[in-house]
């Protein structure tokens, strides 16, 4: 399902452009009210973690 919307990959590390195109959704939705700077609230060490470890 996700792959056919084009909404799935298979890095889990959020891009800011990942999160530019979610908050996009959101706030054309009426679900967000104020964009957050990528750096405020992503925290990718986790996701890369899991990236080396599975290769």
């Amino acid at each position: 399902r996700y792959r056919s919307i084009d909404a799935w990959t298979p890095n889990p590390v959020l891009t800011e452009e990942g999160l530019d195109r979610l908050q996009d959704v959101m706030t054309e939705a009426g679900e967000l009210s104020k964009r957050v700077p990528y750096d405020a609230i992503v925290v990718t060490e986790f996701a890369e973690a899991a990236m080396r470890n599975i290769q």
